[in-house]
């Protein structure tokens, strides 16, 4: 499903159903899988460092002063800073998985860092008080992956979605106006959405 965007004009999406075999299905399958354990170890790292903060004199002092009070922000921060919480620190943890050998040579660096911002952002909920839990994903859960850019990684070429090996063709079938816009704009990301009875 690529987005189109560019710097200078709104973001939209131009959704494309993709033709798979039965071989490349097998290959997706199997990645998607990857994704949802590697998603599910960011959670768990994300949740363990939340924790850590939630424990510390700093958090525990910011919490019982005002909102109105600057001192407030700067403990909440420095419990943060220590406990390496922070979308970027996740994206560093995504380097000690990607070598592990659940996910080795099934997840491409831009998609595992696009999954560490995920489960960053759902935690940070959580410690925000925005949330109350997160949820794991459970077997066949993981339902789509995207890319951060279209130059590698999951990507948009051609008429096609290409991922570490894979083509996927799109079946266009008609000459919608809003589908041809789509397909003649700049594509910023590719986002693989699996639906009931279609892998696109």
């Amino acid at each position: 499903m690529p987005k189109k965007s560019s710097k200078t004009t709104p973001s939209f999406i131009t959704e494309l159903p993709l033709v798979v075999s039965p071989a490349s299905e097998v290959v997706l399958l199997r990645r998607l899988e990857a994704a949802r354990q590697m998603y599910n170890a960011y959670l768990g790292e994300a949740l363990r460092r939340v924790k850590l903060i939630r424990q510390s004199k700093d958090f525990n002092l910011a919490r019982s002063l005002k909102a109105s009070n600057p001192e407030r922000k700067v403990l909440f921060k420095r419990a943060r800073e220590r406990y390496d919480f922070s979308e970027y620190a996740l994206h560093s943890y995504s380097t000690h998985l990607k070598h592990s050998w659940a996910f080795y040579d099934h997840i491409d660096s831009n998609t595992a860092q696009k999954l560490a911002t995920r489960a960053y952002k759902a935690v940070e909920r959580v410690l925000f008080g925005k949330a109350k839990k997160v949820r794991f994903k459970g077997k066949n859960q993981m339902d789509s992956v995207e890319g951060k850019s279209n130059k590698s990684g999951i990507r948009w070429k051609g008429q096609s979605v290409e991922w570490s090996g894979l083509k996927l063709p799109a079946l266009i079938t008609s000459n919608d106006p809003v589908i041809l816009h789509g397909l003649n704009s700049k594509v910023k990301y590719v986002r693989l959405v699996q639906t009931k009875g279609v892998r696109s």
